[in-house]
């Protein structure tokens, strides 16, 4: 793979600091969304993050998940003690 500089736009062949004279300044962005957001709306977001975030989380644990998971690590440890014993010099 190589850089091709043939590419139209190809930013990385031109100097950084040639930019620097066009860059306008802060003040002259617009600090409000271009499509205004009604306080209504904005109020029901707020209630439904409120919502979201009292409903917290429920976790189950069954036994059968459990003791699954625990005779598959018993297993796979004891494959991989015996691989160590067998390729032991």
């Amino acid at each position: 793979m190589r850089f091709n500089p043939d590419i139209p736009g190809a930013i990385e062949l031109v100097h950084p600091n040639k930019f620097l004279p066009n860059l306008r300044p802060v003040e002259d962005f617009r600090h409000t969304p271009i499509i205004p957001i009604s306080e209504k709306d904005i109020l029901e977001n707020k209630k439904k993050i409120e919502e979201r975030n009292r409903k917290g989380y429920y976790v189950e644990i069954k036994k059968d998940t459990l003791y699954f998971y625990t005779i598959a690590c018993l297993s796979l440890s004891i494959v991989f003690y015996t691989f160590l014993l067998v390729n032991d010099k």
